[in-house]
């Protein structure tokens, strides 16, 4: 995955860039036809090749794209759904991750695919056998690996623009506060519930919206924590998780992941949330979902 380049970036905000590079994406581009209307499109090859001959990186080059109206392929499919202001907001989003295990590897692998331009995870954690049961980045090969080392990789595969940072390590307090300072969203990715108090602290410490998500047998839970904002983990407090003895089968935990990664691609593209303040309880034994305030 291309480095970070950042301070060989212009300083200039993107409607200052030079009207040239938006003359030469355009004209990079080949147009595709959608529901709305035709768009222009540049490949991931295409558009790599432009950016090296101005030695910037992917997602730089994709904010240049977008900033021109230029749109790139593997983002295509989030049209519909988004449009370039909506996909701009994304490049242009910090998003702070707590684990990179059940939860943390299925949001990873979506805000990656979703094209956010920055992610800064944390896990102290390696993988173990009885992690393969539900855990994206847990394979045989990966066994005894830090889980931060084999999501670098992944992200190296996705080929996205991404800027992926990990810290391989647990965090205590003040790594929380490092790990959410200066981001547009936190992600509370964590297994069982020791740390997660500490984290919803550090968010309202730093005034950061948290997405929140737990699970436990067949059920499962989605929290939209406002900074100093009614929390699960306030809830739920610090004591003996039982995903152990409910057991955390694959099926919830991907779900769980999914509609976090999914309120955090709306809250990210510009969107609003409907769960803030607010949690949703979800079960798949009973296949029934359940708003409930949280004030």
């Amino acid at each position: 995955m291309p480095g970070d380049r950042s301070s060989e970036w212009p300083s200039q905000r993107p409607e200052e860039w030079s009207g040239e590079w938006r003359d030469e994406l355009r004209a990079l581009a080949r147009p595709a036809s959608l529901r709305e209307g035709d768009r222009l499109v540049v490949s991931g090859e295409e558009l790599d090749g432009w950016a090296a001959e101005r030695n910037l990186d992917r997602r730089r080059a994709e904010e240049a794209a977008l900033e021109a109206g230029v749109v790139p392929v593997a983002r295509l499919r989030n049209f519909e759904t988004l449009d370039c202001a909506g996909q701009l907001a994304l490049v242009r989003s910090t998003c702070a991750m707590a684990g990179l295990g059940g939860l943390g590897g299925v949001v990873l692998e979506l805000l990656v695919r979703a094209g956010v331009g920055r992610i800064r995870a944390a896990d102290g954690d390696v993988f173990a056998e009885h992690n393969e049961n539900r855990q994206l980045l847990a394979t045989t090969a990966n066994r005894n690996r830090a889980k931060s080392g084999a999501a670098l990789e992944r992200a190296a595969q996705l080929g996205s623009c991404t800027h992926l940072e990990t810290i391989g390590s647990f965090l205590e307090e003040a790594g929380m506060n490092d790990l959410v300072r200066g981001a547009d969203l936190a992600m509370d990715c964590l297994g069982g519930l020791a740390h997660r108090r500490a984290l919803a602290s550090a968010c309202a410490r730093q005034g950061v919206r948290l997405v929140s998500a737990g699970v436990a047998g067949w059920t499962g839970w989605l929290a939209v924590v406002e900074p100093g904002g009614p929390s699960p983990a306030e809830m739920l407090g610090d004591g003996r998780s039982v995903e152990e003895s409910l057991g955390t089968p694959g099926p919830i935990v991907w779900t769980l992941a999914s509609l976090q990664a999914a309120e955090s691609v709306r809250l990210l593209s510009g969107g609003t949330s409907s769960l803030s303040g607010a949690m949703l309880l979800v079960d798949l034994e009973a296949m029934r979902f359940e708003r409930v305030d949280l004030v």
